[in-house]
């Protein structure tokens, strides 16, 4: 059989379309992009030996016509083969390599924190953590917009790192860029050195930090209760921290709960897409 070909025509935005594309060449597909695409999967390539071609012909299956994305449930279809994330078995497995014996942080929070969710993880610290008084990194403030802007002038990361008792604040847009919305290393580096990690909600209930944090053995404490979320065994922020307790038998639950929910066997992908292209 002729290794078949996945030819990118639309604008990768999202990182379901990122991991969803990941896990169908790890199935033996060749990936095919267009040149001004071709620097959101550097990283990939490098952290991954991920495989893909520049061409211009976009002769072969087209990606919009076997993904399926639901962002809002959420929910992704490869080839009529659906479940909550699609992640290639690649970054599941280096994630568990992540994992810390001994976790040097109890609370984590990393990503980009607006004025709203400012007020969330400000009211939860208060509740939480101290009753002292203290100040977030606001991602968005004038303050980090200009930092950014300074970083990016010389292609320098923008994060500000602020540590408030034992949480560790993590402010940083650069998930929101490619390439390396693509993969952060440092980013996964630090899920898997946190016992818990908050996980408030995105722009729908759910959140990536809830699966990504438990891919690296970190407990999420969620903001709301959603359908994804069901089964796993996670905190709410409205919960009482001095009954958390971190346990390895919580972390491998999840984990492997997780790969129920978020993978595919590149073997069974690749029968779905050879029988998707045949008809």
């Amino acid at each position: 059989m002729n290794k078949l070909t996945v030819f990118i025509d639309i604008k990768i935005k999202k990182i379901q379309e990122l991991r969803a594309i990941q896990a169908i060449n790890e199935s033996g597909f060749t990936i095919a992009v267009t040149d001004k695409q071709r620097f959101k999967l550097s990283y990939l390539k490098e952290k991954f030996n991920f495989d893909f071609q520049v061409t211009k012909n976009t002769s072969g299956m087209k990606l919009s016509e076997i993904l399926f994305i639901n962002h809002e449930q959420p929910e992704t279809g490869i080839g009529g083969l659906t479940k909550t994330l699609i992640f290639p078995i690649q970054i599941v497995n280096h994630c568990k390599t992540l994992w810390k014996n001994e976790r040097t942080h109890e609370f984590t929070f990393a990503g980009l924190i607006t004025k709203s969710r400012n007020d969330l993880i400000s009211n939860w610290i208060k509740s939480n953590i101290t009753d002292e008084k203290f100040d977030l990194p606001i991602t968005n403030s004038f303050a980090n917009k200009w930092r950014s802007k300074i970083y990016n002038f010389f292609n320098v990361d923008s994060v500000v790192i602020k540590k408030i008792n034992n949480l560790v604040i993590w402010s940083s847009n650069k998930g929101r860029k490619f390439p390396i919305k693509a993969w952060d290393e440092e980013y996964f580096k630090l899920l898997g050195d946190s016992k818990f990690v908050l996980c408030p909600s995105g722009v729908c209930v759910w959140s990536y930090r809830f699966f990504e944090s438990i891919l690296c053995g970190a407990i999420p404490i969620v903001e709301n209760h959603c359908t994804a979320y069901e089964g796993f065994r996670f905190k709410y922020m409205t919960d009482e921290v001095k009954s958390f307790t971190w346990s390895k038998e919580d972390a491998e639950y999840n984990y492997n709960l997780c790969l129920e929910r978020i993978t595919i066997a590149p073997e069974l992908l690749k029968v779905a897409l050879v029988q998707f292209s045949q008809k």
